[in-house]
């Protein structure tokens, strides 16, 4: 159910006409009076006829380029001047003021139903293709277009209960509208129109306002985690785990934990999991519950890892890449196979991440970012060589990222929004005290 798809179908189709719906506008409580020699029509609230040379003295007027009605002569609660879509004067007329119930009442009259109005909704009066209304239908279907600084491309998103889903254009856009058509009783006539104006509904999305993203993000002491059901706020401190609707949020990206229900637990008395289990085994070589004052420490930290992983806030001042290596690891074996890996599979599923082999990634390599965007909140950098240098990511952990595309100019992420990144390794991790970058 789309009260925003609802409403902007009932204020496109009281436009349909010469004049508008008649019965449209007394189910707003309006009441034609007539047209003045300028062409103009008037409307009442009360009164339903007005002798031909009292007509500008109703109380509204109707601006059909703009699909709006002026307020032309004093009337209470009115101000002259003021200007209403049709919607906003159910409510004020009808509803007196009370939006849900005016948004209820459009789902039940069957607003929501694009198939029944499309004619309307993307073709003009004479049966063609019409870009504008087209693209402010898709605007009310919860289609976004994002722009960035430096990145000339379209990028358009449909917004689905909160969460931001990719759509290619470029093949996709036809079969938009042709789902929208699809067993009207002319579907066969629209659809020949569609096909003639193939161009012209291919480009609809130019007619978009880019904006940037907005997602949802994380705070110094809070964490936002997506699942089916709501999203997880923990924030620290508390031993409690909040589930919060979509729509109370800002934007998501799609997450596999998305394909997952959550289950409130009581967090103390919670029962440890398989995969807490491997956890502690790869920590401490076992899975008992109980733990030396070591190995609770040490359990503790690699938690504490996870956690700052998880959340996608940056911290200046804690600007840290994590890199998992093995116990005992040096550089004559290459002993692997400890779940390194598994880890960082696990860490993928709750966030947008980027993955690369350690061998692919050339940190001095002009376009090695070229895949990176902001929707990124984990680079995973896998089974880095013996001879990786992790110097030379110092400037990407420790600042923005300059995404540069082949042909194009360089994108920049800034730091806030840029991922952290994540490694793994076989071997020994080189490391020198007197270096900052360590």
């Amino acid at each position: 159910m789309s009260t925003k798809k609802a409403k902007h179908i009932f204020n496109t189709v009281v436009f349909n006409d010469l004049l508008p719906n008649e019965d449209i506008m007394q189910s707003i409580g309006l009441h034609w009076t007539g047209v003045a020699n300028g062409g103009r029509t008037y409307y009442n609230i009360e009164k339903k006829d007005m002798p031909d040379d009292e007509i500008e003295k109703s109380t509204l007027s109707i601006d059909k380029v703009s699909g709006v009605f002026i307020v032309e002569n004093e009337y209470p609660d009115f101000n002259v001047g003021d200007v209403y879509s049709p919607f906003d004067l159910l409510v004020k007329l009808r509803f007196k003021g009370d939006e849900k119930s005016a948004e209820t009442y459009l789902i039940t009259q069957g607003y929501d139903d694009v198939l029944k109005y499309i004619a309307e909704l993307i073709f003009d009066g004479k049966g063609k293709f019409d870009a504008y209304k087209a693209s402010e239908l898709l605007k009310s279907m919860d289609y976004i277009r994002v722009s960035e600084i430096g990145r000339d491309e379209i990028l358009i998103y449909r917004i689905v209960n909160g969460v931001m889903k990719s759509v290619n254009i470029k093949s996709d856009t036809v079969s938009i509208f042709m789902a929208m058509i699809k067993g009207h009783p002319k579907e066969s006539v629209l659809a020949n129109e569609l096909h003639k104006a193939r161009a012209s509904v291919n480009n609809v999305w130019l007619m978009f306002e880019g904006k940037p993203y907005d997602l949802q993000m994380d705070a110094k002491d809070t964490v936002y985690i997506p699942f089916a059901n709501g999203v997880a706020k923990i924030t620290k401190g508390s031993l409690k785990i909040e589930l919060i609707r979509y729509e109370n949020l800002k934007l998501f990206m799609p997450t596999e934990s998305m394909k997952h229900t959550l289950k409130l637990f009581d967090v103390r008395n919670r029962v440890i999991g398989n995969f807490e289990k491997f956890f502690r085994c790869a920590i401490v070589g076992h899975d008992r519950e109980e733990l030396t004052e070591k190995e609770a420490k040490d359990v503790l930290a690699f938690y504490s890892v996870i956690g700052y992983l998880l959340s996608n806030f940056k911290d200046l001042a804690l600007n840290k890449a994590i890199i998992f290596s093995d116990a005992g690891a040096d550089d004559v074996n290459r002993n692997g196979r400890r779940g390194k890996t598994l880890i960082i599979q696990a860490l993928r599923m709750f966030t947008p991440t980027i993955m690369k082999g350690g061998s692919e990634f050339d940190p001095n390599y002009r376009h090695v970012h070229a895949g990176t965007e902001s929707i990124h909140k984990l680079y995973f950098i896998d089974d880095a060589p013996r001879n990786f240098n992790y110097h030379a990511l110092y400037t990407s952990i420790s600042g923005g990222i300059s995404a540069e595309r082949k042909g194009t100019k360089a994108v920049e992420i800034p730091y806030s929004h840029s991922p952290k990144f994540v490694i793994t390794t076989n071997w020994v991790v080189p490391r020198n005290n007197d270096e900052a970058s360590t």
